[in-house]
């Protein structure tokens, strides 16, 4: 899978402004719906991750979460790993 450069430069440079503008419906209803359907301890692979938000509630939850994005400014802002001990943060770029 490749990256479009442009998406990821525009991510890079506005991901504080857009983690300020998603905080405020999160955790959206969808996302409580998904969640309140997982098995317990699932494991969650979240492409396209951003700030990692859904990623640091399903990982508050209990469930093994994996979270990936080609912007490593968004992944700079995804809760550190040592924090929330279920959660995994990656780039990636091709």
């Amino acid at each position: 899978m490749t990256s479009d450069i442009k998406t990821v430069h525009i991510y890079d440079t506005k991901s504080s402004e857009y983690l300020a503008n998603i905080s405020k419906e999160h955790p959206h209803k969808t996302l409580k719906y998904f969640a309140e359907n997982l098995h317990k301890k699932s494991n969650v692979l979240d492409y396209g991750c951003g700030p990692g938000l859904a990623a640091e509630y399903l990982a508050n939850l209990g469930h093994n979460v994996t979270a990936f994005d080609a912007s490593q400014n968004m992944i700079e802002l995804v809760p550190k790993p040592v924090s929330y001990t279920h959660l995994r943060a990656h780039e990636t770029r091709g």
